[in-house]
């Protein structure tokens, strides 16, 4: 049951052959004979994939595509203990970049105690309270913990862990990828890549995470109390609330109460996660000064306090957008809410996560059309609602000519609006989590223009120009059935589908028919494995 760790260029598992939903079918030929293995693929980040696959997948293959499908892992028969794990981490993007910086969910300043277990005993490593540990962005440039170890029997002092990543657990817990900046690959007796649990106390701030022994997600990790290694974080207290804060009976619009994804609003407190800066904030109402204006006392967990405004915009019962104004002062000063004081159109787009309530799709029925591309690469889309759920909406790209699926999306609508002419609809894609938003224009009842707002909603994009036009009635067949997550896809042209945060109304990339490979380019990915899986 030890792990071991595997570094390739990259695995030849076989070509894509099929997919439904997050489960594909890699076709493989063995001495000529058809080789077929089923994965399960989850990106939890832009940085950390997870795949999983039946006990004997990566020794054994199938030779029809329906015993490869019964391996599949989906629905109640998903045990993620009953089947093999192997966690990928990014380490270059695609042309050999750094990887993306990613928020890291535990900021601010905290002390901690440090408990290491091993097979013979449970004992305490480092003196209470004496060890401290921060994320302040603005120091380091940078998402990332500093851990500085003090009154402790191992032999390193400071270390530092950039995150990649972190993702929903069981019972209120959270998966936490993390790369641990000094460990050298092969030199050193502490594992590269870590991958912990965590839960975080709402009311006080305190943390508690556990890793596990390895760069596995699982090997002598139980819960986030209970593992190799655990931590015990307490936040740094702040200072108190200034008085002006405390005496002020200001509060947030009845209408943006509650949790949305990236901040939370309860009755005069809203906190927020930044995810430009890396911070996360905590901000007091003090004063409303005009309509969707408001200022604020904000903290964040590093010491810095100042005074801002923020303006709240109510664009649907789901959806939000706000701003935030690009001077503070550390005084009340009204000024802050001035027009002057905000860039312009520029918002941040927030959905509800709790109660959400069903927001139609602004059009019904099926539209087709060619994507726009001065390549002319022959790539046709089709956007169907569901007939059923009318807030549910499916995007297919499809060769004009074979009809052969390159990509399907599944989006549920949370809410539009309209603005200067176009309307906005924000949408979260159903298969990797993350919010999309389109913005479009409704020529008649046959004829459609949309294109990419991007995750907040950019303003000043015209879809009529290099949109894509979508009619109802069209010479082009779109494959069938209507709703393609539903169904498995065969493809037989190998093919580089568009990540989650890659534009679709614009035309993709393609490989080539004749193209056996794929650049490796960008695709270097540490695997950490449950068991000896495979060799490089």
């Amino acid at each position: 049951d030890s792990a071991v760790m595997l570094t390739c260029e990259y695995w030849t598992w076989g070509q894509c052959h099929q997919r439904q939903g997050d489960n594909v079918i890699l076709f493989d030929s063995f001495n000529g004979t058809a080789c077929m293995r089923c994965f399960h693929l989850k990106l939890h980040s832009p940085n950390v994939l997870q795949v999983h696959t039946c006990p004997t997948c990566l020794d054994q293959c199938y030779l029809t595509e329906e015993a490869a499908r019964h391996t599949c892992p989906t629905g109640d028969f998903f045990r993620p203990n009953y089947f093999k794990e192997i966690t990928l981490f990014r380490t270059k993007e695609l042309g050999g970049g750094n990887i993306r910086k990613i928020f890291c969910p535990i900021t601010g300043q905290y002390t901690f105690m440090y408990d290491l277990y091993n097979q013979t005993d449970n004992r305490v490593e480092c003196s209470p309270a004496l060890s401290h540990l921060e994320n302040c962005a603005d120091r380091t440039g940078g998402p990332q913990l500093d851990v500085h170890f003090q009154g402790c029997s191992h032999q390193y002092n400071d270390v530092t862990f950039d995150c990649l990543g972190d993702w929903p657990g069981t019972d209120g817990q959270r998966f936490l990828a993390l790369y641990d900046t000094s460990v050298s690959a092969g030199t050193d007796y502490r594992p590269q890549y870590r991958c912990a649990l965590y839960k975080q106390d709402e009311q006080n701030g305190n943390v508690i995470i556990a890793f596990s022994s390895d760069s596995t997600c699982t090997t002598d990790l139980y819960n986030a109390t209970y593992g190799h290694m655990t931590w015990n974080l307490t936040a740094v207290p702040s200072s108190p609330w200034p008085a002006q804060v405390i005496n002020s009976k200001c509060s947030f619009p009845y209408w943006s109460q509650g949790k949305w994804d990236r901040f939370n609003v309860n009755h005069n407190t809203l906190t927020y996660k930044d995810h430009v800066s890396f911070n996360s904030y905590t901000m007091r109402c003090v004063e409303a000064v005009d309509e969707g204006k408001l200022i604020v006392f904000s903290r964040n967990g590093c010491g810095e306090e100042t005074y801002k405004c923020i303006q709240l915009k109510q664009r649907s019962r789901n959806v939000v957008e706000f701003q935030l104004g690009l001077t503070t002062s550390s005084f009340l000063n009204h000024s802050l809410c001035s027009d002057s004081n905000f860039l312009g159109n520029v918002w941040i787009t927030q959905a509800r996560l709790e109660g959400l309530q069903v927001s139609p799709c602004p059009v019904t029925g099926e539209y087709s059309g060619v994507i726009p591309d001065p390549n002319n690469v022959g790539l046709c889309a089709r956007l169907a609602s569901d007939q059923t759920h009318q807030e549910i909406m499916y995007f297919t790209v499809f060769d004009c000519d074979q009809q052969e699926v390159y990509e399907e999306r599944e989006y549920q609508c949370l809410g539009q609006w309209e603005e200067d002419g176009v309307t906005y609809t924000y949408t979260q894609r159903k298969d990797f989590g993350t919010y999309e938003c389109f913005v479009g224009s409704i020529v008649s009842n046959n004829d459609i223009y949309i294109k990419e707002a991007g995750e907040h909603c950019g303003r000043g994009i015209n879809p009529k120009h290099m949109g894509m036009k979508l009619q109802t009635k069209v010479n082009i067949r779109p494959p069938e059935p209507t709703q393609p997550v539903t169904s498995w896809y065969v493809t037989s042209r190998p093919s580089s589908p568009t990540r989650p945060w890659k534009t679709i109304t614009g035309a993709p990339p393609r490989h080539s028919a004749s193209s056996k490979t794929s650049n490796p380019v960008g695709l270097f990915l540490l695997a950490t494995v449950t068991a000896l899986l495979l060799g490089c």
